[in-house]
């Protein structure tokens, strides 16, 4: 039963996001403003975590909540939709997000 459970908290987290970035380019600046921060607040802590080998342990013994593609597909389609109405500083944030989480969950293969 957890596994819904994290699927439905995901959706609802990254649907929030998307009717955040929708509202935002669309002239209501308090969504704009929110997004700014939850986007931005959310990239500096999660680039902190992927520094922080205790952190990635951490987080790699979780494991992902949803699988890698679809993650990183909806961030990609985040990029995309900002980078269409020219939110440049938002494109990093996010890129800087899709990045870190790359770095968290990215597994070295053992050396020959």
């Amino acid at each position: 039963m957890k596994k819904p459970l994290k699927y439905i908290r995901w959706g609802i987290e990254n649907g929030g996001m998307f009717a955040l970035i929708y509202f935002g380019v669309n002239g209501v600046i308090g969504a704009e403003r929110l997004f700014c921060f939850v986007i931005w607040f959310t990239a500096i802590v999660v680039f902190l975590a992927s520094q922080i080998d205790e952190t990635k342990k951490e987080m790699t013994k979780n494991g992902r909540t949803i699988p890698a593609w679809l993650s990183h597909g909806v961030g990609m389609a985040m990029i995309a939709y900002l980078c269409w109405h020219g939110w440049w500083f938002s494109v990093f944030a996010v890129t800087l997000n899709e990045v870190s989480k790359a770095m968290i969950f990215h597994k070295e293969e053992p050396k020959p």
